[in-house]
This record gives C-alpha cells, sequence and structure tokens, in this order.
C-alpha cells in the first residue's frame, strides 16, 4: 500500500469531534519545534517505528487492511515521556481505521471522535 510503504508520517495535530486541536497553544508550538519528533516511519508493511520526543521512540507492529480502511498497532507497553508523546501512543494503542491518500492521512479510533492528523511533512 503507498500509503505506509516505506513512508515517513508527522504528526500535524491531533483532533476532536469538532475539528479542534486538543493540544494547548503551548502543546501545538513544542509539536512543530523540531523535525525529528512526532513522527511514524513505517518501514514495511507490517513495521513501523514512532518517534514522540527527542531521543524517545519506539517499534512495533502493524495489521492494515487497504480495502477496508482499518489499522491496529502492537506497540506492547510503550508509553510516552510527556503529554503530546502519552496522547499519540495512547491514541494509536486504540487506533482501528484510516482515511486519507498519500498527501495527508487521519489515524481514528474505534470508539472516540478523536483522530490524529499526519501530513507527509511538518507544515
Amino acid at each position: 500500500n503507498a500509503i505506509f510503504a516505506n513512508r515517513t508520517w508527522y504528526v500535524v495535530n491531533m483532533m476532536s469531534k469538532s475539528k479542534e486541536s486538543v493540544l494547548s497553544d503551548s502543546q501545538f508550538k513544542t509539536l512543530y519545534s523540531r523535525s525529528d519528533t512526532y513522527l511514524i516511519t513505517f518501514t514495511t508493511i507490517g513495521s513501523f517505528s514512532v518517534t514522540t520526543s527527542a531521543g524517545t521512540s519506539y517499534s512495533g507492529t502493524c495489521r492494515i487492511d487497504g480495502e477496508k480502511h482499518t489499522i491496529t498497532f502492537d506497540m506492547g507497553n510503550a508509553q510516552g515521556t510527556e503529554a503530546i508523546g502519552n496522547k499519540m501512543v495512547s491514541w494509536m494503542k486504540n487506533t482501528t481505521s484510516y482515511v486519507g491518500d498519500t498527501e495527508q492521512l487521519e489515524l481514528h479510533q474505534k470508539n472516540s471522535d478523536n483522530f490524529i492528523v499526519l501530513g507527509k511533512n511538518k507544515r
């Protein structure tokens, strides 16, 4: 699947049902302060790594069904080391589906209207 294979996606926002950012102004500034943080790299179909804050990364496996637009992440006991990282890892663990294309991607959770917005770079 071209959306995932050998691709790096950057977290550009974390949104609520009302399509408003759930990040505070200071968290939003932190999100954009470095280009090497808050990203997901899909190395091959079924494998990924996620980098939260500087120096903190996790690897795991994922299951993707391109026809049904479903995705799940197995990250074991991973936890972020700060507020954005905690939210990102927690939401990824509960992700069940995706919407998007090779430009922008949204990761949605089963029992929540919150979603992570990913872009091919940080704007």
